[in-house]
């Protein structure tokens, strides 16, 4: 009777022991997984893609570079985000060429750069800015082989380019050499791209542009 009662009290404290060593586990797997869940590494994947666009008044933009070749002229400019939050840019910018007094330059035919082998320019895609990021757009010409000298140098004279980000109505505006006498020429515009498109040299350091409210001509494509 004692012996069976001893073994009885040996079993009891067994199948205590390993529900004792089994709450043990549990509770430390539970406390394990309560930290990382603390610090999300089991947490989902968020996109910390920013969703605010970015309007002009949170940009600034300015001449990066120019670069030309046998009727061929490249200019780069950057976009930089001026402001203190992140943004983006997706799609081309509304872009016009006007004299100082602020007619338009009918010569320019505003077209899209992809539709041209002459610039290697990729399909728009959305662009995230952070404070002090800088996209680029690209704006060329081509020129016509077939016509020497079209344009006469006495006519050269100071205009202006205004760039108007995508989904906004203001414009910011640079300083460009225009020349009324020029035949006709489309004007390649790219989409906005990343800083990659932008030379390594350019710095993103904000600078002051001018901004006008405008509605932009019509673009004429070919």
């Amino acid at each position: 009777m004692t012996r069976s009662i001893k073994h009885d009290y040996i079993s009891v404290l067994k199948r205590s022991s390993w529900r004792i060593r089994a709450l043990g586990v549990a509770a430390v797997v539970a406390l394990i997984v309560a930290i990382f869940a603390g610090s999300g590494v089991f947490a989902a994947t968020k996109d910390t893609t920013p969703s605010l666009a970015c309007s002009t008044s949170m940009l600034s933009l300015k001449h990066a570079a120019m670069s030309y070749g046998t009727f061929r002229y490249l200019d780069i400019y950057a976009l930089t985000n001026t402001s203190q939050v992140a943004c983006t840019l997706n799609g081309y910018p509304d872009v016009s060429v006007h004299t100082a007094s602020g007619a338009a330059v009918k010569s320019v035919q505003v077209t899209d750069a992809t539709n041209t082998g002459a610039y290697n320019v990729p399909s728009a895609s959305q662009i995230a800015l952070q404070p002090g990021d800088a996209a680029a757009i690209y704006v060329g010409s081509v020129g016509n082989p077939n016509v020497s000298s079209p344009c006469d140098p006495a006519s050269s004279a100071e205009g202006q380019m205004d760039v108007t980000p995508p989904g906004d109505t203001v414009a910011l505006s640079v300083p460009v050499p225009i020349n009324t006498s020029c035949p006709p020429a489309p004007l390649y515009v790219s989409p906005i791209m990343s800083s990659a498109a932008l030379p390594t040299s350019t710095s993103t350091t904000p600078t002051t542009t001018t901004t006008t409210t405008t509605t932009p001509p019509p673009t004429t494509t070919g």
